[in-house]
């Protein structure tokens, strides 16, 4: 009989020991015709042919996937990806050879969006200084600023895919007095019932007080990298980012452009 051979990319192994081995083994318990073996480990991070044919499929962290890596690779399947970016591998290639690139949107979208509302909450109730005055000993004379409301503010982000909307799904109920996105991928139809406006990438930067940036691979121009991907930190408004940038890093040159472009003397925190 045919055995159908998945293989784990070393990494697992040293920075996810322990948080996978269990969902492997009960998956493929009972399963006729399927094993799993480690792949060994692989120089500067980056896949071998000589490694990625001796498996059907691969379960797949973060090591990097490469032309180089597909030369001469007929056995490969496909590329189950632990997560949803894949900005290490080259998805081109993986077409060029016939081999199926999986994510798991669904495994990141809740916790990721509960992380940026955890951050949120972090941020307009300043609760990196409590944490460091709590610890000094101090208490709230010593503060430089109180913290903020969450009604009367702007929550904006810039994309509006999975994580977004399940984002604004948790913020709406809490008092926000405008949730924004600037996606020219979805249309105002698609976010209605969550109390989305879609706007243009300017008037969210004028617009938000607080906003959650992203960065996607398959959308650099969705999201504007070259500037939106730093995210202006305009006076009183508060930024995070859940995603690592796919593309170009900004230069802090482009935070200041953006900056001179601001209208003056605008407010950030809507009422």
């Amino acid at each position: 009989m045919i055995t159908f051979r998945i293989g784990i990319t070393p990494d697992f192994y040293t920075e996810a020991k322990g948080k996978f081995e269990g969902v492997l083994e009960e998956q493929s318990r009972g399963v006729a015709g399927v094993e799993s073996a480690p792949m060994p480990p692989q120089p500067g991070k980056v896949a071998t042919p000589e490694a990625l044919n001796q498996f059907d499929a691969i379960f797949w962290l973060s090591l990097k996937l490469t032309a180089e890596s597909l030369k001469g690779v007929d056995r490969l399947a496909a590329v189950a990806r632990w997560g949803v970016g894949y900005d290490m591998i080259d998805t081109d290639a993986l077409t060029e050879a016939g081999v199926v690139l999986c994510i798991t949107p669904n495994a990141v979208r809740r916790p990721v969006a509960e992380a940026i509302l955890t951050l949120v909450f972090a941020l307009l109730k300043n609760l990196p200084e409590h944490d460091s005055l709590a610890r000094a000993g101090k208490w709230r004379g010593d503060l430089t600023r109180l913290g903020r409301n969450i009604p009367g503010h702007t929550l904006g982000s810039v994309g509006c895919g999975n994580i977004a909307r399940e984002l604004f799904r948790l913020a709406r109920p809490l008092g926000f007095s405008r949730l924004l996105a600037a996606d020219p991928y979805v249309k105002q139809e698609q976010v209605a019932d969550l109390g989305v406006e879609m706007v243009d990438i300017d008037t969210l930067f004028r617009e938000y007080a607080v906003e959650q940036g992203y960065a996607r691979p398959d959308r650099q121009e969705a999201v504007r990298p070259d500037e939106a991907d730093g995210l202006l930190h305009q006076p009183g408004s508060r930024t995070n980012r859940a995603a690592r940038p796919a593309g170009r890093r900004v230069a802090r040159e482009a935070d200041r452009r953006r900056w001179n472009r601001c209208l003056p003397g605008r407010a950030t925190a809507k009422g």
